[in-house]
């Protein structure tokens, strides 16, 4: 599937050509720029010597460069520029009143037509946190099943033509693949083959890796604009860059952004594409003409270079490196700025670091782990997950038949002994996940045999509830779940289950038909505490089952019922990914030790849940609300919320909130993916306290001693 979803994105293109929506962009800068009192006069759209002049002094009196020309399509670059130096001028931007518009031709089915736009939108705005971009224009997405139709939804709102559209339009539509996608300047448009419902695990990863990836080329064209054709051999234009890095950036983000996976994990199935011939080298993967000559180098050779840049210095200097380029830098410039070091050493260092690993990634015959897997299907559980790894690695654990017994432990002790594991949490059907996920991470080869590679997820719907509400509910569970692992950097090897019903009753009939489930007593109190009499959606998480509670009372079309969904969704998966890498407890005695103290993941699991729905993720914006439901009292000692006793309690929310205030220090400082760090460590059976004092950089005792100071006064 990895090695299709490359080749599928090669039809994806970058056209050329004229704006989107270009008189907004323009009217923000003429806007601006009279609010400065450089007057350009008349607020037209039009770009006129006034506001050429205009232009000129503002940059002049602001010290910015001037090398990049005031066009219809770099006028939101202009726009974006002129706002950084005021944030008052912001309230001009054009993304103030919509980041992107969506536009979806009649005859897309309705349920297909809500995740299209639910998953733009999301992922329009993640691209630009996670780039650290503050967006000034409105961009568009576009959707149709046939050329024709698309071609006049782009022309009824584009101010001028794009070049050779009907010829590219012809390409995308041709019927041959479920949807492909391109991006002109401010504009995105997909093409569906007709009556495409895109329903499989397959289609939905499709869609959102395509739609990740044209975004990527939105950011771009929205800080730097849509810049001159480079000719090699000349200096670089301003606001040029090379086409590796264009479709690279593009490439990499994607995947990474929708598998949640770290650019080390991404790199080796592009390298295997390489496995017959040598990996290019950049200096010949600059024009756009290397498109039509080597299109494979171009996304494949680039994503591999991207991935060793956003290694080393992470996606945001992407951002860093277009606003450079926005500025009117010249390329070569911008980059050794941004990776401090010239552009021909990174190409050397970029040949020398390839060439040896491409050769020894022989015998694959050009396959990814995924597509090379021949005969081979994920497994239907982790235990046999397990089981299967261990047979295909020599250490023979017996028929892969899920029974977790003398020969399957053997050989795990044989396998930890020689891969030098003294660690480890023990095997048991709990615990199978996270050996799953650990075996299958140090060879890339095993993890054709993890369930997850068959489904990420699977729900179970009541039948008294609507299967269209179902789909949405699905398909945003799915979407939370990979920005939770993708936030986290880790992997997750199993399927997890969503239990939706619409009663107590409903929901014991679900998870007693449920395979491999034991409910515990705390699910049991949660159903008649929690469940029945609330008004709003609950969740409870088990291991590897999450359950959804809705009540008659609850109207699911509703915005505000939809963002409560996904609240406390996203609380349910920070738990079920946990338990994925970080194993479960084998009892209450050793819950602290094994699993860590519950305000630090139930904390965490608070946090990651307010970023799904609210803007205010991080600092005081976050702290602020906090604080002030705590007047008049101390927040509590996070010592006395080490167990899960409080949770079913009054003092569930003190737990979660200001457990959640501690998590947001600790994002603050560490990022999202020190708390992958800390599952992990976990899941390695090393004691909380040890992986808390890895993960974090300092003990649990001098951070409790640090977050009272800090918050009691």
């Amino acid at each position: 599937m990895l090695h299709r979803l490359f080749l599928l994105l090669f039809i994806v293109f970058l056209p050329t050509g004229a704006a989107f929506a270009n008189a907004d962009d323009v009217r923000c800068v003429q806007n601006q720029l009279n609010a400065l009192g450089h007057s350009v006069g008349t607020v037209d759209g039009i770009i006129g010597g006034r506001t050429r002049s205009g232009l000129s002094h503002f940059a002049r009196a602001a010290d910015l460069s001037r090398d990049m020309p005031l066009t219809a399509q770099t006028a939101p670059s202009w726009c974006r520029r002129i706002g950084l130096t005021d944030p008052e001028l912001q309230s001009f931007w054009p993304s103030r009143s919509a980041r992107l518009v969506v536009d979806i031709a009649d005859g897309i089915a309705p349920d297909l037509a809500e995740r299209i736009r639910t998953e733009a939108q999301s992922a329009h705005r993640r691209a630009g946190f996670q780039l650290g971009l503050p967006i000034a224009g409105t961009d568009a997405l576009v959707v149709a099943s046939d050329a024709a139709t698309l071609r006049q939804m782009i022309e009824a709102r584009n101010d001028s033509p794009i070049n050779n559209l009907s010829a590219k339009l012809a390409e995308m539509c041709d019927g041959s693949e479920p949807l492909n996608g391109a991006t002109a300047a401010g504009v995105m448009f997909l093409c569906l083959r007709p009556n495409a419902r895109l329903t499989s695990t397959a289609h939905r990863e499709l869609l959102e890796i395509v739609i990740a990836h044209e975004i990527m080329h939105l950011m771009q064209f929205q800080v730097v604009g849509l810049p001159p054709r480079y000719t090699r051999g000349r200096a670089w234009p301003t606001g040029v860059m090379p086409v590796w890095l264009i479709e690279g950036s593009a490439q990499t983000y994607s995947y990474s952004a929708v598998w949640g996976a770290k650019v080390t994990h991404i790199r080796p199935p592009m390298i295997d594409l390489f496995a017959q011939r040598d990996i290019p080298d950049l200096a010949d993967l600059e024009q756009r003409t290397a498109l039509e000559a080597d299109r494979t180098g171009v996304y494949i050779a680039g994503g591999i270079a991207v991935t060793y840049l956003v290694e080393e210095f992470g996606f945001r200097a992407l951002g860093r490196l277009f606003t450079a380029l926005g500025d009117g830098r010249p390329f070569d410039q911008a980059f050794q700025t941004t990776f401090n070091q010239p552009l021909s050493e990174f190409y050397a260092g970029f040949q020398l670091r390839v060439r040896p690993v491409a050769a020894n990634s022989g015998g694959q015959g050009g396959q990814s782990p995924r597509a090379s897997a021949g005969a081979a299907q994920p497994a239907a559980d982790p235990a046999r997950c397990v089981q299967a790894q261990l047979n295909a690695t020599g250490f023979n654990a017996g028929p892969v038949d899920g029974q977790i017994g003398p020969r399957t432990q053997a050989a795990l002790s044989a396998y930890r002994e020689s891969h030098g594991m003294t660690d480890g949490i023990v095997l048991n059907v709990a615990n199978a996940p996270a050996w799953c996920a650990r075996i299958g991470t140090q060879n890339s080869q095993l993890r054709r045999h993890w369930p997850a590679f068959g489904a990420r997820m699977t729900m179970t719907l009541s039948p008294s509830l609507d299967p269209a509400f179902g789909t949405w509910l699905s398909a945003r569970f799915e979407q939370i779940h990979r920005r939770a692992t993708a936030r986290m950097q880790i992997f997750v090897s199993s399927t997890d289950a969503l239990l939706v019903g619409n009663s107590a009753a409903e929901l014991r009939q679900l998870v007693a038909a449920h395979p491999g489930v034991d409910p515990s007593p705390e699910f049991e109190a949660w159903l008649t505490q929690t469940c029945e009499p609330s008004r709003y959606p609950q969740a409870f998480a088990m291991p590897g089952v999450a359950v959804l509670c809705l009540t008659n009372s609850i109207r699911p079309t509703r915005t505000e019922t939809r963002g409560e969904l996904e609240t406390v969704m996203a609380q349910a998966i920070v738990q079920l990914v946990r338990w994925q890498v970080g194993g479960v407890a084998a009892d209450d005695t050793t819950r602290v030790v094994t699993e860590g103290p519950a305000w630090l993941h139930e904390g965490y699991g608070f946090l990651f849940a307010r970023s799904i729905t609210s803007s205010t993720y991080f600092g005081s914006l976050f702290r602020a609300p906090i604080f002030r439901r705590f007047a008049g009292r101390d927040l509590p000692d996070l010592r006395q919320f080490e167990t899960r006793d409080a949770l079913m309690t009054s003092a569930a929310g003190d737990l979660r909130e200001g457990g959640a205030m501690a998590a947001s220090f600790l994002v603050d400082t560490h990022g999202d993916v020190a708390f992958g760090r800390y599952f992990t460590a976990l899941g390695a059976n090393i004691p909380s306290e040890t992986a808390f004092e890895t993960a974090f950089g300092q003990s649990l005792d001098a951070f409790y001693t640090e977050f009272a100071q800090t918050v009691r006064p």
